[in-house]
């Protein structure tokens, strides 16, 4: 039997969801990267903004190290939310999603994260809700004394 939601008890669902969004987003739609001929380097694709305003990043789980040879790669994962109706096109896979202001964690704000699922917004549809994932710094990357 089908179950029927009234727009009242979604419209309710969406506002409290978005109220809990307290942090600010921009999420980039790269294109794909292209040879130079004149230098034979790949150049990366000039990307457009998707979205970009309220949002909920979640606290960073990690980091999880991927041992690769004799280096590792360390991942940091999240899930961030947005409004379910945005103007504009929808977050895909592969989008990256930069942290403009977060409320709770000032070491998130300027870090970027590759969009690696996007959740269609359950029964409800209250938020659309996404999987990140971030590469952590690693100790080769800088110089040390």
């Amino acid at each position: 039997m089908p179950r029927t939601i009234s727009a009242m008890a979604v419209k309710y669902v969406r506002v409290h969801a978005e109220a809990q969004m307290e942090d600010t987003v921009r999420i980039y739609r790269n294109k794909p990267s292209a040879l130079n001929t004149d230098n034979g380097l790949i150049e990366a694709g000039q990307g457009y903004i998707v979205y970009e305003g309220k949002a909920r990043i979640q606290n960073v789980n990690g980091p999880a190290p991927i041992v690769i040879s004799e280096g590792d790669l360390t991942f940091s994962d999240t899930f961030g939310s947005i409004p379910v109706d945005i103007d504009g096109p929808i977050p895909i896979t592969d989008d990256t999603l930069i942290v403009l202001t977060h409320k709770t964690d000032p070491d998130l704000v300027g870090k970027s994260f590759r969009i690696t699922g996007v959740h269609g917004g359950g029964y409800l549809m209250a938020v659309r809700t996404m999987h990140l994932r971030t590469m952590a710094d690693n100790r080769t990357w800088h110089e040390h004394d």
